[in-house]
């Protein structure tokens, strides 16, 4: 009987030692190391969602950390925060790389956003050189000329903004000259059908 007492006992001791393992301390710093990565890249603004499944992976994460934490140390079991880690990892990657996708992204629509500028840029100036003057037209004309000169000002800086890795910067500025532009050319259009209906 005391034969059968001990193995039962060393049976208990041995699943007791198994089961009071250690957090996967690697696993989880690689975990952090690439969220904060990820953050580094401006995935908040430029992969948003990817960026929030990231941290929705960590919070769990962290979440089963401070269950295990909590229970007594032989009762720990770390297997799942094991999986999550490495889920939340991935997520973090991911996120990463999305926001370099992003980058990539508005790059290449901003560019396409200053080339239509400058058309439009063109078109306008060519279209104020020979727009109608006359009475009560020189001060509008004045103000149009300033307003394509204030959206040919804003190309520079975008090409700046491009290539200082400010690309939503950029972009904003690439879309306030090609909207100047624009309206600048609807209005002359306007004005020269008008004298010309007249």
């Amino acid at each position: 009987m005391n034969g059968k007492i001990k193995v039962l006992l060393m049976g208990a001791a041995v699943l007791g030692l198994a089961a009071c393992e250690d957090p996967p301390e690697p696993a989880i710093q690689s975990a952090r190391a690439a969220l904060t990565s990820a953050e580094s890249a401006g995935a908040d603004e430029y992969a948003p969602q990817s960026l929030g499944a990231a941290e929705a992976a960590q919070q769990a994460l962290e979440a089963e950390l401070t269950v295990q934490e909590e229970k007594f140390a032989m009762f720990r079991d770390y297997e799942e925060a094991t999986r999550l880690a490495t889920e939340a990892q991935t997520a973090a990657n991911r996120a990463a790389a999305d926001a370099e996708e992003g980058k990539q992204q508005v790059r290449r629509e901003t560019e396409a956003l200053v080339a239509q500028a400058r058309a439009i840029i063109d078109e306008a100036s060519t279209l104020l050189a020979t727009a109608p003057r006359g009475k009560g037209s020189e001060v509008d004309l004045a103000v149009l000329q300033a307003d394509i000169s204030g959206a040919a000002a804003l190309l520079p800086d975008v090409e700046q903004s491009l290539a200082a890795g400010r690309f939503l910067e950029a972009k904003s500025r690439a879309e306030s000259a090609l909207a100047t532009a624009q309206g600048v050319k609807d209005q002359v259009l306007a004005a020269i059908a008008l004298a010309a209906s007249a």
